[in-house]
C-alpha cells in the first residue's frame, strides 16, 4: 500500500465518513469490533457474507422485508455523474482531492489545511490568524478561510462633567468606560504570535463617534460649543480621520482555546491627558468597571470647553455611524505593518439626547457627577433574538449571517431583524447591557450601578458562567462553531465549513446549498474525493493504488493494470485529467437514495460509529490547566459529528450547573454541551423513526430522485429537503430539538432519558442537520443502484393445468466504469457496461 494508508489513517477517519453498513442494526450479535470473524472491517459488508458467518438465524429487524431486498452483497458504485449527457460535464466525476482549482482557489487552500494539520504531532490544533488583508478582493460567494477572533461585543459610555474646584477646572472634562470581548469559533486555538516567536496583540481604530453639545436642564438655558469627541480622543497621527486606537494587551500565558471568548476591560488611566492610541487590558470577567481605567483618569480629559454651572445634559444632532477595525499589530514593534482582519461598518445610532426622560428616568445629574452618562453597546446576535421566529427557533443568527465574515455587510436597518427581501438586519444588533435589544438605536445610559456587562444573563451564547468571575473559565463556557480540516477531506459534505464570502454559513450539504452564487448541492452530483495528493510519492498503478478514501476499491478494466497515469502532473484545474481516477474506483457499499427498504435505510443511518476514541480531558473541567487523554475512550454507536475533524478536541462536554438560572428564573441554564461535543447520537427508537419517516416520504412522492442535489433541496411548496423533513419529525415534534445531556455523553438510554432536556440552539452543532448526515453516509448515496439481482421463475405445467415442475434462478449484475463502446471516450460517455457478476439456482426455501 501507498505510504499514505496506515492504520492510524483508519482511526482518523472514524467520525469523518462511515466505511460500512451498519449492520450492527440488523444482524443479532454481530458487532463489527468485537466479533471473532470481523476483524477485517469489510468482512461482513453484506447480506451474503454475514450469513456465511454468522448463520442464516442472525438476520433480524427487516421487519418482513425479504432478505435480499434489504442488502446486495458486494454492493459497488460507479464515480459516473447522473447529469444530462447534453449538459456540460456530464461523464465521470471528478475528483476534489487533486482537482481543487475546479471550485477555486479557495477551497485549495481549505483541503491545504487538512494535508498540513495531518502531519502535525499532538491532538491539539493552533491556527495562525489569518484575516481581511489575505483577501483584498472577496466577491459574494467567494470561497475563502479567515482565521480571525470575532468582535462579540463592545461598550463605549462617555460622560462630559465638572470637576471641583472650578477656579482650578474651569472646562468640562470627558471621560469613558470601555469594554470589549472576541470570540475565538473555531474548534482550534488561536496563536498570538508568528512563525519566529513575535508575539502579537489586537488593535482596534474606531471612528463615527459623535460631536456633543452641553445643555443646562435648570435656569438660564445656556448650552456649550460643539464638543468633538472624535476630536479629543483621535490618534494625531492618523489624520484625517482621528481614530481612537485601543490596543489590546494579551495574556500570553494563556491558550486562547477552541470557542472560548476572551474579554477587555478599561482604558489605560495613565494616558490621563494624551490622545490616543490607549491600551485596555484582558480581564477574566464582563464587568466592566472591574479594572480601574477610564479615559482620562478620575478626572477625564480636558474638552477645551467652558463649563457651565448647574445640572447639564448632553445633546447631539444627526445621525452617527460608527466603524470598528481591527488590526493584528506587533507588540514590540507597533511601526511593523499591521494586519486588518475585521472590519465593521454601517453601525448608525440617532442623536444623543440625555435630557429625554423615558432614556434618562432619574433627573438631571449634578456638575461632579461622575456616571457613564450616554453609550454605545452591541452585541453579535445571539440565539435568545431568535425567539420569536418558528422556522428557527433560537437560530436565526446562524441561518442568516455568517460570523466569521472578515468585512460586515450591513443593511442600513442594521438594528432590526434580517429579512433579505426587505433589506434589512445584521449579525450584530444594539443592546443594553449585552441583554435587552433596541427598537431604534439610540444611545443609552450605561447601568452605571452594577457595572456589568450582564454576565448572569444566560440566554446568550457566551456568559454561561455562574457570574462570578472565578467561573469564566470552564469548559461550559466555550462554543466552537466552525472547524478547519485535520485530515484529509474524503466527504463532500464535511465541506459545510467552509466560508461564503457574504452568504449564509453551512450551505454544502443542507437544503439552501443551491441559494448562493455557487450551486453547492449540485457538487454532490459532479464531484468526490479519493484523497490522493500532489505530495504523495506514489506510483499511479492502478492494479496496486489503494487510496486513502477507503469508500473507493481499485477497479481494473481489462488491459489498463499496471499502466502509469499521470494525474498528479497535471494542474489543479485540468476537467479532463479530474475525470481519468473515477475511470479506476469504485464506491464500496453503494446505497440508493431510493430505497424503500426500511431496513436497509435503518442500517445506513447507523453505520457511523466510533470504537475506543481518545479525546481530551481537561482536569476538573478547568480550561487553565493543560488537558490530558482521555483515561476512559468513548465507544458509541449510532451517531453524527460535527467537527469529524476535530472531535478529539472538543468532545469532553461538561454540563452546566443545572442549580443556576437564568435572570427570569424560569429555565436551567443553556449548556453549551452541545456547542462544544460537536456530534448527536441517536437512540434505537429515533433511528427507527428516522428511516420509517425517509421510506413513507419516498413513497408519497411516488418518483425517484434523479439526481443528488434534487435529493437535498426544498421539495416543492417546503423549505425543508426530504431529509431534512424526516429530521424535524423525528428529533423535533415541537419545533425544537431536544438536548438529553446524560444520554448524548453517557450509556443507557432508558435512564439517562428521564432527565429534562433543553433545548438545542438552532444549527449548533448539537443541531443534527441534513450536512451532518450526509457527512457521515453521503460518499455511499447515489441517485441509483449499480449493482442489482435479477430473479426468474419458470414453471411446467400439465395438460390440465397442473405446475408438474418449477425452477428459479438469480443472477446478480454490475454496472462498471467501462464504456459500451470500447472506441468511446471513457471521460465523456455516460453509457457503461453491465457485467454478470453470478448466477445461482435457487430452492424453494430461497424464494
Amino acid at each position: 500500500a501507498p505510504s499514505f494508508y496506515d492504520e492510524s489513517q483508519a482511526e482518523a477517519l472514524q467520525l469523518q465518513l462511515a466505511t460500512v453498513h451498519g449492520l450492527e442494526e440488523v444482524i443479532s450479535g454481530y458487532d463489527r469490533f468485537t466479533f471473532g470473524n470481523a476483524e477485517n472491517i469489510r468482512k461482513i459488508s453484506s447480506l451474503s457474507s454475514g450469513l456465511e458467518v454468522l448463520g442464516s438465524s442472525a438476520l433480524a429487524n427487516v421487519d418482513g422485508e425479504a432478505a435480499y431486498h434489504v442488502f446486495t452483497p458486494a454492493s459497488y458504485g460507479v464515480l459516473a455523474n447522473v447529469l444530462p449527457a447534453s449538459e456540460s460535464g456530464s461523464g465521470l466525476m471528478k475528483d476534489l482531492s487533486l482537482f481543487p482549482s475546479l471550485l477555486g482557489d479557495g477551497l485549495e487552500e481549505y483541503l491545504n489545511y487538512g494535508e498540513d494539520h495531518a502531519e502535525e504531532d499532538g491532538l491539539r490544533l493552533f491556527t495562525n490568524i489569518k484575516g481581511v488583508d489575505e483577501y483584498p478582493n472577496l466577491s459574494d460567494g467567494d470561497i475563502a478561510t479567515p482565521i480571525i477572533p470575532i468582535l462579540s461585543n463592545m461598550m463605549m459610555a462617555f460622560t462630559i462633567r465638572s470637576h471641583s474646584p472650578v477656579s482650578s477646572n474651569p472646562n468640562f472634562y470627558l471621560r469613558m468606560w470601555f469594554f470589549c470581548e472576541f470570540w475565538n469559533p473555531y474548534t482550534h486555538s488561536l496563536f498570538m504570535e508568528n512563525m519566529d516567536g513575535d508575539q502579537y496583540e489586537l488593535e482596534l481604530e474606531i471612528t463615527g463617534l459623535p460631536e456633543v453639545v452641553v445643555k443646562k436642564t435648570k435656569g438660564s438655558l445656556a448650552s456649550s460649543p460643539p464638543i468633538d469627541i472624535q476630536q479629543l480622543v483621535g490618534d494625531p497621527s492618523k489624520a484625517p480621520d482621528l481614530p481612537l486606537v485601543i490596543r489590546l494587551t494579551h495574556d500570553y500565558s494563556l491558550d486562547w482555546l477552541p470557542g472560548q471568548a476572551k474579554n477587555w476591560t478599561g482604558v489605560d488611566a495613565n494616558k490621563a491627558m494624551g490622545q490616543s492610541p490607549y491600551w485596555s487590558y484582558e480581564n477574566d470577567g464582563k464587568d466592566w468597571d472591574a479594572i480601574k481605567a477610564t479615559l482620562g483618569g478620575g478626572i477625564g480629559l480636558d474638552t477645551g470647553v467652558p463649563r457651565l454651572s448647574g445640572d447639564i445634559r448632553h445633546k447631539s444632532f444627526g445621525i452617527d455611524e460608527l466603524k470598528i477595525s481591527v488590526y493584528l499589530s506587533n507588540k514590540d514593534d507597533p511601526s511593523e505593518p499591521r494586519s486588518l482582519l475585521e472590519t465593521i461598518e454601517g453601525i448608525t445610532y440617532e442623536p444623543v439626547d440625555s435630557m429625554n426622560p423615558n432614556d434618562f428616568p432619574n433627573g438631571g445629574y449634578k456638575t461632579d457627577h461622575k456616571s457613564a452618562t450616554f453609550g454605545y453597546h452591541f452585541i453579535l446576535r445571539g440565539p435568545r433574538h431568535s425567539l420569536d421566529y418558528q422556522d428557527c427557533p433560537r437560530g436565526l443568527w446562524l441561518r442568516d449571517t455568517d460570523p466569521r465574515n472578515p468585512s460586515h455587510k450591513l443593511n442600513p436597518l442594521w438594528y432590526k431583524d434580517y429579512n433579505k427581501d426587505a433589506g434589512t438586519g445584521s449579525a450584530f444588533i444594539p443592546v443594553i447591557n449585552a441583554k435587552t435589544a433596541l427598537h431604534l438605536p439610540e444611545p443609552q445610559k450605561i447601568n452605571g450601578i452594577t457595572n456589568t456587562i450582564h454576565s448572569i444573563t444566560f440566554e446568550r451564547i457566551l456568559d454561561r458562567s455562574a457570574g462570578s468571575s472565578n467561573n469564566y473559565n470552564k469548559l461550559w463556557q466555550d462554543t466552537p462553531l466552525f472547524e478547519l480540516p485535520r485530515e484529509r477531506v474524503l466527504s463532500l459534505a464535511s465541506l459545510q465549513h467552509l466560508y461564503f464570502h457574504n452568504e449564509r454559513p453551512f450551505q454544502v450539504g443542507n437544503s439552501w446549498g443551491s441559494e448562493g452564487a455557487s450551486n453547492t448541492s449540485q457538487w454532490f452530483d459532479r464531484y468526490y474525493f479519493t484523497g490522493i495528493s500532489r505530495r504523495d510519492e506514489v506510483a499511479n498503478e492502478v492494479s496496486n493504488l489503494v487510496v486513502p478514501n477507503p469508500t473507493l476499491v481499485s477497479y481494473s478494466s481489462g488491459g489498463l493494470g499496471g499502466e502509469i497515469h499521470e494525474w498528479q502532473n497535471s494542474s489543479s484545474g485540468d476537467i479532463a485529467a479530474a475525470r481519468e481516477p473515477a475511470a479506476h474506483f469504485m464506491v464500496v457499499n453503494r446505497f440508493n437514495i431510493n430505497s424503500t427498504s426500511k431496513a436497509s435505510w435503518k442500517a445506513v443511518l447507523s453505520s457511523l460509529r466510533i470504537e475506543d476514541f481518545e479525546y481530551l480531558e481537561y482536569p476538573d473541567a478547568e480550561t487553565l490547566n493543560p488537558p490530558t487523554l482521555s483515561e476512559n475512550p468513548a465507544s458509541k454507536e449510532r451517531m453524527f459529528a460535527r467537527f469529524s475533524h476535530s472531535l478529539k478536541e472538543t468532545y469532553e462536554a461538561t454540563e452546566t450547573p443545572k442549580t443556576a438560572k437564568s435572570a427570569l428564573g424560569i429555565e436551567p441554564v443553556a449548556p453549551s454541551a452541545f456547542y462544544r461535543h460537536g456530534a448527536r447520537r441517536l437512540t434505537n427508537r429515533q433511528i427507527e423513526d428516522l428511516a420509517e419517516n425517509i421510506v413513507t416520504q419516498v413513497k408519497e412522492r411516488a418518483e425517484p430522485f434523479f439526481s443528488m442535489e434534487e435529493f437535498l433541496s426544498a421539495s416543492d411548496g417546503s423549505e425543508n429537503s426530504l431529509l431534512e423533513s424526516a429530521i424535524a419529525d423525528v428529533l423535533a415534534p415541537t419545533g425544537t430539538q431536544k438536548w438529553f445531556h446524560d444520554w448524548e455523553i453517557g450509556e443507557v438510554e432508558e435512564t439517562a432519558m428521564k432527565d429534562s432536556p433543553i433545548d438545542i440552539d438552532h444549527f449548533s452543532p448539537g443541531f443534527l442537520t441534513q450536512a451532518d448526515v450526509m457527512t457521515g453516509i453521503g460518499p455511499m448515496l447515489a441517485p441509483r443502484s449499480d449493482t442489482f439481482k435479477i430473479r426468474t421463475r419458470a414453471q411446467s405445467y400439465s395438460s390440465t393445468g397442473e405446475i408438474t415442475g418449477s425452477a428459479a434462478i438469480e443472477a446478480m449484475v454490475q454496472r462498471t466504469p467501462e464504456p459500451v463502446d470500447p472506441a468511446a471516450d471513457i471521460l465523456s460517455s455516460t453509457d457503461r457496461k453491465f457485467s454478470l457478476l453470478s448466477i445461482r439456482w435457487l430452492s424453494d426455501d430461497e424464494i
